[in-house]
């Protein structure tokens, strides 16, 4: 197996501003790793929170991919990434995540099956996806009927409501259903809060992936806390691998493609308000119309 990147900037439709910072665009580092004739994609996008910017994410997706090279199929390399055999202990979740994606793509296309079927599910769910709104002024709110639509549709649950460091706090009782995030990102973390939170937040590229997410939803499974998928604003390729497992959760929240100004992939849907699998081999994403093929 052989393996090459690329960076490009994914512009957003219009600035999103969150508690820590607005953010008009993001890099992504785009991991291809090819087969006998086959090729898989994977996506990692840059954070300032975690210190993760393109230079640092192409290094460590580098020195991970050199390791590619001494397997035979990428079902051997994915063997090892869950053994933890293929990534060190250093290596960001986020970089296993997009590594792990490129090899599940490279699978599914190798066995002629979309991920989920590699993953044990028959058929892939279609799943409504939450919208992200950034925070706005009063103003824009108004001017954009905001707050009549959320009064129409009814607030379900609220997540990560405190900052993260203080998990006995956000068990405490709420009246509304608490979702744990950054303070759920690890299993051990998962499995802290279990029976204790109405949900934990497993982003794939926090938590490490497809397997670590299958991980976390296994520890919690019967203990009345429930799993959500959310994301990080990313193409649909950064996407597809949580789309594949939105029948695991009781929250999805993959909705980072819809934010962008132009989305070079495309293959889950969102745009009606519905993320769906495709039942291509692999991860069932192709390059947007007008895009360079894949």
């Amino acid at each position: 197996m052989k393996a090459t990147q690329r960076t490009v900037c994914l512009d957003l439709a219009e600035p999103l501003r969150i508690s820590r910072s607005t953010m008009a665009a993001r890099d992504a580092v785009w991991l291809t790793v090819e087969h006998a004739g086959l090729r898989g994609h994977g996506e990692a996008v840059t954070s300032v929170y975690y210190g993760l910017d393109a230079d640092t994410l192409g290094r460590l997706l580098a020195a991970v991919a050199m390791n590619l090279l001494r397997f035979r199929d990428p079902e051997s390399a994915l063997d090892a990434l869950r053994a933890g055999e293929l990534a060190g202990e250093d290596i960001p979740p986020a970089v296993t995540a997009a590594v792990e994606a490129a090899l599940l793509d490279l699978a599914g296309k190798r066995a002629g099956s979309p991920v989920h079927r590699l993953l044990g599910a028959a058929t892939a769910r279609v799943a409504a996806t939450a919208r992200t709104i950034g925070i706005t002024s009063p103003v824009r709110a108004a001017a954009d009927a905001v707050l009549p639509r959320f009064a129409e549709l009814g607030v379900e649950a609220v997540e990560q409501p405190l900052a993260p460091g203080d998990p006995e706090a956000l068990a405490a009782r709420s009246p509304l259903p608490v979702i744990a995030d950054e303070d759920a990102m690890s299993l051990q973390a998962a499995r802290r809060l279990a029976g204790r939170v109405h949900g934990v937040n497993a982003k794939l590229a926090k938590c490490g992936g497809v397997h670590a997410a299958l991980r976390i939803a296994e520890a919690i499974e019967g203990s009345g806390t429930a799993l959500m998928l959310g994301c990080l604003t990313a193409g649909s390729l950064g996407l597809a691998p949580a789309v594949h497992l939105v029948d695991r959760a009781r929250w999805a929240d993959p909705d980072g493609h819809l934010l962008l100004a132009h989305d070079p992939w495309t293959g889950i849907g969102g745009t009606d308000g519905f993320v769906r699998a495709s039942d291509l081999p692999g991860l069932g994403v192709r390059r947007s119309p007008g895009e360079e093929a894949a």
